[in-house]
């Protein structure tokens, strides 16, 4: 389902929500962000667990924006079980960034829910393992 020109949401059977980011203008961040919330904020109100991907294969750099905004979403209220599977454009990227994620000051919920891949068929298999 398109929500957006810069992003788009599929929900697949198992409930795993992804979605696919073409954009990183303010606008599709904005609603990128009030997306995301919506999701967490059903799981919290349904008392489910949440499984998101954030396909952003489309993209090169982030924008400060869009840091900023990544960052409000880890101080939103999470349901009591959630993971999220980020895939990024190749291996070198997801190395360095998985390496930044192990020095980082992520707790130790947020490390162990969170992770990065360079194919979606590895992020899949990862959320849906448990």
């Amino acid at each position: 389902m398109d929500t957006s020109e810069g992003y788009c949401r599929e929900t697949l059977a198992d409930g795993v929500v992804i979605f696919r980011v073409r954009s990183t203008d303010r606008e599709c961040i904005d609603a990128l962000f009030e997306d995301v919330a919506a999701v967490f904020e059903e799981a919290c109100e349904e008392d489910r667990p949440a499984y998101l991907v954030y396909d952003v294969r489309a993209l090169t750099i982030p924008t400060a924006y869009a840091v900023r905004r990544a960052q409000d979403l880890a101080r939103l209220p999470l349901p009591t079980f959630w993971k999220v599977a980020t895939i990024v454009g190749n291996d070198f990227a997801t190395s360095v960034i998985n390496f930044i994620r192990t020095v980082s000051l992520l707790s130790s919920e947020q490390y162990e829910r969170s992770r990065v891949f360079s194919a979606e068929g590895d992020a899949l298999e990862w959320l849906r393992a448990d």
